[in-house]
């Protein structure tokens, strides 16, 4: 009897292992279809190379699990679950509703998914230590390509797994599916902080400001562009090919190459004439090295800094859709050492300030609308140019915060660029102005580069002895937020849903309204918000909406 009760438990016991290993053998359920290896079987994987796609497969969730388990994610695109080697974004997401999987700009779409996957994974794989990097790309070497490298290893796992889904109609869907990107707000936040009642004083709060900011830009225009006295003046480095064109003739130019989604396509050289063109100079009121913008920084000890000694704007490339087509949007970042405390109780204050300004440019590489934000995603103002006119609020929309439009963008001549006036200690925008391209070269200006924003995901870590450690640390955790930059305003203003609210962020975690919805990188903010201008139109006046914010 003993013996048979024995044997029983064994056999359960047996069935128990049995049933573990296949739980732990089949990840599909975690990576949904990107790791069924039957479908792949089915759909002839193994006929086409499927072995080594089944690698690329292991190899890549083996790095996400690294990655997690070292907390070295980056946060900017979203993951799209079931296809390790992808991530979506607000843009790349509002194409969902459009596309047939069976079109060839389904292809476009999901190798734009691919590139913002590879992006991620390689900043992710430039934060690992040299150990565990060893220890990845031992698993599974490739025969053929035994001295293979983290990232071409990236790119080409990335590269076979993105043609192995495609060639599969329900990875197909499924990446469709599962390619919403998420929204930055906790609700659960709003929940608790009964957002119906708490939303009130905030709207109070949201209008003092915007009719305090309104009565600084009504004094500043006082119909004169020369520079007030003891600002420093930071000018972009270099000149663009072609400066000082006027709009007619930028106008006859050729219009941009575009992909079957309709995304303008331009090279590294167009691009960099386009980021200096547009670059502002920035008029500062200088008081403590806390006003001066630099370059972020690894410290040999891991600490993150601001180097004020090297200034630059950390730039990016973006998109919109208006009016049916795909606008290209230059995003300049500027970041300070911190918004020093006013007094004890200075609920803004803290380590590290960015200040964005954007340039929204129409399909002849003119500008439309600027707009700008602090890199907590606060203080959103625009600022149309002549003939795009603000639509107006929409019934749902009375309540929230729509549009603070302060005034419209000056006119720019030949030889002009936009000149930003920023205020000492808090950075707040307080004039925009026009200054000549002439500025750049008086003694007076202090020079300041243009450098890929990616590069903060990515920063050298040096080593004790001031050389290079083989790592890289990012600006931003694995949340998008800017370690050591938390506001106290975050116990104050959580009732609104937006994590720690004032912490600095990453591209992509920007909610810009306190009362409301609003996100930075919405593909539609623009054209929710303005009119393009009709033909003829275009020397049209807009009337400034002051306090245009729906309130």
């Amino acid at each position: 009897m003993g013996r048979q009760r024995s044997r029983r438990c064994a056999a359960w016991v047996a069935l128990l292992l049995i049933s573990l290993l296949q739980a732990c053998g089949s990840t599909g359920t975690r990576e949904g279809v990107g790791l069924d290896a039957a479908t792949e079987r089915r759909s002839g994987e193994q006929v086409n190379g499927g072995s080594t796609v089944m690698a690329c497969r292991r190899w890549m969730h083996a790095l996400d699990e690294m990655v997690k388990a070292r907390q070295a994610g980056d946060a900017q695109d979203q993951p799209v679950d079931g296809f390790v080697y992808a991530r979506t974004s607000r843009f790349l997401s509002s194409w969902r509703e459009e596309l047939d999987t069976d079109d060839p700009s389904f292809r476009v779409w999901a190798a734009m998914l691919a590139d913002r996957g590879r992006e991620g994974l390689e900043a992710e794989w430039s934060r690992l230590s040299l150990a565990d990097r060893h220890e990845l790309l031992s698993l599974g070497r490739d025969a053929q390509a035994p001295d293979e490298r983290g990232a071409e290893r990236i790119e080409r796992c990335s590269r076979e797994l993105l043609a192995a889904d495609l060639a599969r109609p329900e990875a197909r869907q499924a990446m469709l599916e599962n390619s919403a990107a998420k929204d930055a707000y906790v609700d659960w936040q709003r929940w608790l902080g009964a957002y119906p009642l708490s939303r009130v004083p905030f709207s109070a709060g949201v209008r003092r400001w915007q009719e305090e900011t309104q009565r600084t830009f009504d004094v500043a225009q006082d119909g004169t562009d020369s520079m007030p006295e003891g600002l420093t003046r930071y000018v972009p480095v270099g000149q663009p090919a072609g400066a000082g064109l006027s709009g007619r003739q930028a106008r006859a130019s050729s219009p941009w190459p575009r992909n079957a989604l309709g995304v303008p396509i331009l090279d590294a050289g167009d691009l960099s004439d386009l980021f200096t063109r547009h670059a502002p100079v920035l008029r500062m009121d200088v008081s403590t090295d806390d006003d001066r913008p630099g370059t972020m920084r690894v410290s040999p000890e891991g600490e993150l800094l601001v180097d004020v000694m090297q200034p630059v704007a950390y730039i990016r490339a973006s998109f919109t859709r208006w009016g049916g087509q795909v606008m290209l949007q230059l995003n300049y970042l500027f970041w300070f050492s911190s918004r020093p405390a006013t007094s004890s109780l200075d609920l803004l204050a803290g380590r590290f300030d960015g200040f964005i300004w954007r340039v929204t440019l129409d399909e002849s590489g003119l500008p439309l609308v600027y707009d700008t934000i602090h890199a907590c995603g606060c203080y959103h103002e625009f600022f149309p140019v002549r003939g795009v006119l603000p639509r107006p609020v929409p019934e749902g929309e009375r309540g929230n915060e729509w549009l603070f439009m302060p005034g419209e963008a000056p006119v720019l001549q030949e030889g002009q660029r936009m000149a930003l006036h920023l205020a000492s200690g808090s950075h707040y925008l307080t004039r925009v102005a026009v200054a000549d391209i002439s500025e750049a070269g008086d003694v007076g200006g202090v020079r300041y580069g243009l450098i890929d924003e990616n590069g903060l995901r990515a920063l050298p870590v040096p080593a004790p002895s001031g050389e290079s450690s083989g790592r890289t640390a990012s600006a931003y955790a694995p949340d998008g937020l800017v370690p050591g930059s938390e506001r106290l305003e975050r116990f104050l203003f959580w009732p609104m849903g937006i994590p720690s609210a004032g912490a600095q962020r990453q591209w992509g975690h920007h909610a810009t309204a306190f009362v409301g919805r609003r996100h930075f990188d919405d593909p539609y903010l623009m054209e929710s918000r303005f009119e393009l201008p009709r033909p003829g139109t275009a020397e049209k006046k807009a009337t400034p909406a002051k306090h245009g914010h729906g309130l």
